[in-house]
């Protein structure tokens, strides 16, 4: 068996994590020395998934949202239960954060163009120097009002929209989670809808000023793709038990 250090090595890697400016501290973040066994991916490293994951009698943690951003934690408080927690239940932890929504075969934003069956691909919503999203073209026009019924199938909810809702929906750009700065850029590119995690409060009268359709699918809806296939690629590719485990967030 293979050490949490080990696999997250490789997933460094494979995610290219050194290829991005971020302010999460990406890869392994605690590591609780123990030989991993079982891999538990999912969106936050929060208590309600850790103790997921121990009784799913896992050793080693990945999500999207760890515990380290850009400067030296405090482990008090709750950041100290929760480091207590993994410590006493045997879990290493690590994260991923824009290189787990970037990555284009596992990312969050592959796995939302997949939802909607986007062609013709190119990168997209740029952040310090690195595209993080995604624009394409629809297999096939369709109104807003019936598009955004489909992706709240699909993602199984949205928190809001702003749009006219017969407006035909041919182009898209896309970025998973807190990225409503980016509506600029989509409009800038002549799509007709952008699609993100979560709206400010500017956000709608941006959209009618630029004349632009705007979808907020959930900032944890539209981040659940990357940890699900990133648990499926582990299972495939790297030979190691690994699932994808959810803790619901309307958020």
């Amino acid at each position: 068996m293979r050490s949490a250090v080990q696999i997250c090595r490789e997933l460094d890697a494979f995610l290219r994590i050194d290829e991005f400016k971020d302010a999460s501290l990406n890869g392994l973040q605690l590591d609780a020395a123990n030989p991993v066994r079982r891999i538990v991916c999912g969106v936050s490293a929060n208590a309600a998934l850790i103790d997921k994951a121990i009784a799913a009698d896992a050793q080693l943690l990945i999500v999207h949202h760890g515990w380290l951003w850009g400067r030296c934690e405090r482990f008090t408080g709750m950041l100290g239960a929760r480091l207590r927690r993994c410590i006493e239940g045997g879990l290493s932890v690590a994260g991923y954060h824009l290189p787990l929504d970037a990555h284009p075969q596992v990312g969050n934003n592959a796995g939302l163009c997949e939802l909607l069956n986007l062609q013709n691909l190119e990168p997209f919503a740029q952040y310090a120097g690195s595209a993080i999203g995604f624009k394409g073209d629809l297999a096939e026009p369709v109104e807003f009002a019936t598009l955004v019924e489909q992706l709240g199938e699909g993602l199984g909810g949205i928190n809001t929209h702003f749009g006219d809702a017969k407006r035909l929906i041919r182009s898209v750009g896309l970025c998973s989670g807190g990225a409503a700065n980016n509506l600029q850029e989509a409009s800038d590119e002549g799509l007709d809808l952008y699609l993100t995690g979560e709206a400010e409060e500017w956000t709608q009268a941006q959209a009618d000023e630029l004349d632009i359709c705007f979808v907020a699918g959930g900032h944890h809806r539209t981040e659940r793709f990357g940890p699900r296939r990133l648990a499926d690629h582990i299972n495939q590719s790297m030979g190691i038990d690994a699932r994808f485990i959810d803790v619901p967030n309307p958020v």
